[in-house]
């Protein structure tokens, strides 16, 4: 799949920002219902999922 390490180095970065974006998602909607989190939790949460 990844057959060469400038894949994996430009893919990395890719992984990383989408996995903060779903923390922030999990965070304004638990913020949203009324169950305020931090960016920590959301981050623990979203690693779950």
């Amino acid at each position: 799949m990844l057959a060469t390490p400038a894949k994996v180095i430009l893919l990395a970065p890719l992984s990383l920002f989408g996995w903060i974006v779903g923390a922030g998602e999990v965070w304004l909607a638990l913020h949203l219902l009324g169950h305020p989190v931090g960016w920590t939790e959301a981050l623990l949460l979203e690693s779950l999922g």
